[in-house]
């Protein structure tokens, strides 16, 4: 759900990373990730070989010489290309595990070059909530490949250009997902006692009600127990506990998912709201709480999303919360 700022960069000459085989110096263009990220754009163009084509190779999830995922394609040479046809390329995808190949996809398709100095093909590897991909083509995306791509631990990045040709793009662009903080409770129990001894009708347990979403732009995460705990600064925690079904192994007992900020009307809060992958989607988002205080509702207007809690006595919210953990 949403869009936060990405990071970005474009990537500067490295010889540090070594695989498949290739000498340092083969692998020139290689950045590592952070731990977690949320959606990522690596982009790399290269000159067109200009007598025989030669193979171009972008690596992820590269974590040793024995552990990453590759692809391979074949570049075709500005000299073969026939203006009246498009070229043949052909491509293969691999998984290395344990200094072991083997094979995902391959196959091949047509591209055609531009004329001049546009000429040039380019390889580009998109991640994000919904997968990973690449792209392959030389004046657009000619063939489009469904690939793994490790969210929660993504090693690096790295190309090697054809030989005899050059880089002409490498950026890369990449959100981080959101840095993981935990409640100041130690525990369920220690939440439990809090709110027990607690007169501040904004915290309590809730389990999932039901929600309000817009397919085409966002889908929830799963059906959450949490927990809302006032902090030293005036906010409400809003502590996940259980019931992911999005990307569940990224989700712990105590982590916090949010947070109601006051506002100068009662029981209206801003939300700081933190995805199934990290992502912040708090912009203009709110929250109420109604019914007699018994319903708390997530508002995601940009999203046109919104879900609902019913607030849930302790013993049942830690019974959803251990029936539901991932």
């Amino acid at each position: 759900m949403g869009a936060a700022k990405f990071s970005a960069c474009l990537m500067a000459l490295c010889g540090s990373l070594a695989c498949c085989g290739a000498t340092p110096d083969s692998i020139r263009h290689a950045a590592e990730l952070p731990e977690r990220i949320s959606e990522l754009n690596y982009h790399t163009r290269v000159a067109p070989p200009r007598w025989r084509q030669a193979v171009h190779t972008l690596f992820w999830d590269y974590r040793s010489d024995s552990c990453h995922h590759r692809v391979e394609v074949e570049v075709p040479a500005l000299a073969d290309a026939d203006i009246a046809a498009p070229s043949t390329v052909r491509y293969s995808v691999y998984e290395r595990r344990h200094g072991q190949d083997s094979i995902i996809e391959s196959g091949k398709f047509a591209s055609e070059y531009g004329t001049g100095r546009s000429a040039g093909f380019s390889t580009v590897l998109k991640a994000s909530a919904s997968g990973a991909v690449i792209e392959m083509g030389a004046r657009k995306a000619d063939k489009t490949v469904p690939v793994p791509f490790d969210m929660l631990g993504c090693g690096a990045v790295a190309a090697i250009p054809p030989e005899g040709s050059g880089m002409t793009r490498h950026t890369l662009i990449y959100r981080p997902a959101v840095k993981t903080a935990y409640s100041p409770l130690d525990n369920l129990e220690d939440i439990a006692r809090h709110i027990a001894a607690s007169n501040d009708p904004a915290e309590g347990f809730w389990t999932y009600l039901d929600r309000n979403t817009d397919s085409r732009r966002s889908r929830p995460g799963g059906r959450y127990s949490l927990a809302t705990v006032q902090s030293d600064d005036g906010t409400y925690l809003i502590i996940y506990l259980g019931g992911a079904s999005e990307n569940p192994g990224a989700w712990l007992e105590s982590q916090v998912k949010g947070a109601l900020i006051p506002t100068p009307f009662k029981d209206h809060f801003d939300l700081r709201w933190t995805d199934a992958y990290g992502n912040d989607v708090s912009d203009e988002a709110s929250a109420t709480i109604t019914v007699d205080g018994l319903v708390l509702e997530l508002s995601f207007p940009l999203l046109g999303s919104s879900l609902r809690f019913r607030r849930a006595s302790p013993a049942l919210s830690t019974e959803a919360s251990r029936s539901a953990r991932p």
